[in-house]
């Protein structure tokens, strides 16, 4: 059993408010392996729950928008269970008090395979993020909706201490543009490009994150991983965005 806000949180880790619909849900020893790329290629990640309350399957789930709007309706804990043909899982039926639904899964075959990422040696900063910091930087992007691109680059603050700066907005001076610094070591200079989209995205999925970490490398690969407890971990991968 699982309780429906808890699956709707682990589901949103991966679905990224519609980023990523097509994916393949592994289990083994009732803990949940879900790895998941964006069709842009340029975000892959993987997140792992424990205690998801099905015994060893893989489910493919192609339409998650469908998924959420069955679960949508349901209330409380709720009870997963799965039918299968052989040893294929055909339908996933999810049960509350009330209601009794079944959502059809589609053939593994279907769901493209996500790539494997080479991570660095060593990654140029490391900086911890924790909880008031990710919703600064949700704001921020909210409050340019139209900006499609951050850059993430070192600079010192007023105390001649490093920070990692987050910039939002065109490059032009008569641009708005909105810069937030978030204290940490770092050794090396960098100015990195990514998808303000979909780092937003990212964060706005992990505001209830009991810890944050994001990592950049030289070559412009950003890793952030989440941890809640003891039951669930999300890692993401971005790739930077390309200069025109």
């Amino acid at each position: 059993m699982i309780h429906k806000l808890t699956l709707q949180s682990v589901i949103s880790k991966y679905y990224l408010n519609g980023l990523v619909e097509a994916v393949k849900w592994t289990v083994k020893d009732e803990i949940l392996n879900i790895r998941f790329m964006s069709p842009s290629k340029d975000m892959l990640g993987e997140l792992e729950y424990k205690t998801i309350g099905l015994t060893n399957i893989e489910l493919a789930i192609f339409n998650t928008s469908q998924l959420n709007k069955l679960i949508g309706i349901t209330a409380g804990t709720l009870l997963l269970d799965i039918n299968k043909q052989g040893n294929i899982a055909t339908r996933l039926n999810i049960q509350d008090s009330q209601y009794n639904l079944t959502y059809a899964l589609a053939d593994t075959l279907l769901i493209g395979k996500v790539a494997k990422v080479e991570e660095p040696e060593s990654y140029v900063v490391e900086a911890n993020l924790n909880n008031e910091q990710i919703t600064a930087l949700i704001k921020a992007k909210s409050a340019l909706p139209d900006t499609t691109h951050i850059v993430i680059s070192n600079n010192t603050d007023f105390n001649e201490d490093t920070v990692l700066e987050f910039i939002l907005g065109d490059q032009g001076d008569f641009s708005n543009k909105i810069t937030y610094a978030v204290p940490t070591p770092i050794e090396s200079s960098f100015k990195l490009p990514f998808d303000a989209n979909t780092f937003k995205e990212i964060l706005s999925a992990n505001k209830d994150a009991e810890f944050g970490k994001l990592c950049l490398s030289h070559d412009g690969l950003m890793k952030i991983d989440f941890k809640y407890e003891d039951s669930l971990k999300v890692t993401y991968f971005m790739v930077r965005k390309q200069e025109n």
